[in-house]
């Protein structure tokens, strides 16, 4: 995948192309450890989301995916609280 364009071209439309491509928002995360399911909490712009109905997480992949209603937009401030299975060492 990827955008190439000529620089002899209009260099604004190249610019605007890779922004179109890379501006994306996303509706699924990995998270870095296996999260305890009950102690999950998402905030997206300060607002708590409702698991099994604005999220879903997979513990299997340790993903978080986001219903299309609640999926964050571009810009938007995600956080994610959650109790770790396993405490690292």
């Amino acid at each position: 995948g990827g955008t190439s364009e000529s620089l002899c071209s209009d260099f604004a439309d190249t610019l605007d192309l890779i922004s179109e491509s890379v501006v994306v928002s996303s509706t699924s995360f990995v998270l870095d450890r296996e999260a305890i399911p009950s102690s999950i909490v998402i905030k997206v712009d300060g607002v708590s989301l409702v698991k099994d109905t604005d999220f879903f997480y997979d513990s299997a992949t340790r993903t978080v995916t986001f219903s299309n209603q609640a999926a964050p937009g571009v810009g938007s401030s995600v956080y994610v609280f959650y109790d770790p299975v396993t405490i690292k060492q």
